[in-house]
């Protein structure tokens, strides 16, 4: 049975998820490299990096579903996560040092959470939370 893992810099989806396998993560670059070194671990994105068309300079907030794959490299999971990297690295500094209100950051979480239960939602029957 493949196990599913949540990478996230969302104190929404860390809350939701309680005890499920999760990587906690400082900011949305972090998610990002964190899911690339899983991924070349032998994970498999789940979900689109870049889910709901939200780039890195509309939101601080990004959780991304992995699950553990049959090969030993997901190519497609790798290219990817190396497009949303390069993608987040083509927006300034400056774009992403955002200074939002509360209820604004408390929207970003939620609509970031919603995007993730989305992917766990639609994850095979024959995934379980691993570590």
């Amino acid at each position: 049975m493949e196990t599913l893992l949540i990478i996230t810099n969302n104190p929404a989806v860390e809350a939701h998820y309680l005890g499920c396998a999760m990587r906690l993560c400082a900011d949305y670059q972090q998610v990002l490299l964190t899911a690339r070194d899983a991924i070349h671990l032998g994970r498999c994105l789940l979900m689109h990096p870049e889910s709901g068309s939200i780039t890195p300079a509309q939101t601080p907030y990004r959780s991304l579903l992995l699950g553990s794959c049959q090969c030993q490299l997901d190519v497609v999971s790798l290219e990817m996560i190396e497009n949303a990297l390069t993608r987040y690295r083509s927006f300034s500094a400056a774009s992403r040092a955002g200074k939002w209100r509360e209820a604004e950051l408390q929207d970003f979480q939620l609509i970031d959470l919603n995007l993730l239960r989305e992917a766990v939602n639609k994850a095979p029957g024959m995934f379980r939370w691993g570590q």
